[in-house]
């Protein structure tokens, strides 16, 4: 009886495709987020991206934030980088909070799961 260990292989074909699902999560959760965000403009919706170490959908505008930079042990992230959006989340001492993105996160859990488990099982066919 001969067994065959598949796991190095399985690693490797993990580290390569973890990336690319992640940040088809992240562009989920950005478009939900959006649709979330209030509108007096659109910019604040219009401002959500995602970035990986190998692309980003960062769209430069002088109103937004400069883009974020990942740490060596982040993957993806998912931001809006207009000025504003914090205060629109957190509110102020002035105005109160309008949370988008912690609402988004809270009922996005399941279908992120659903998303990383269909991008990763059609990599592994």
């Amino acid at each position: 009886m001969t067994i065959r260990w598949y796991g190095d292989e399985l690693l490797k074909l993990l580290r390569e495709a973890t990336p690319d699902a992640l940040f088809e999560v992240g562009e989920a959760f950005i478009e939900e987020a959006a649709s979330r965000a209030p509108r007096r403009t659109g910019t604040l919706a219009e401002s959500g991206y995602v970035k990986s170490a190998t692309r980003s959908t960062y769209k430069a505008n002088k109103k937004h934030r400069k883009e974020i930079k990942l740490n060596d042990d982040e993957t993806v992230a998912a931001a809006f980088a207009a000025f504003y959006a914090r205060f629109i989340e957190l509110g102020t001492r002035r105005r109160a909070a309008r949370p988008f993105i912690r609402p988004t996160l809270d009922s996005f859990k399941a279908r992120a799961g659903d998303i990383l488990k269909a991008k990763l099982s059609v990599k592994f066919r």
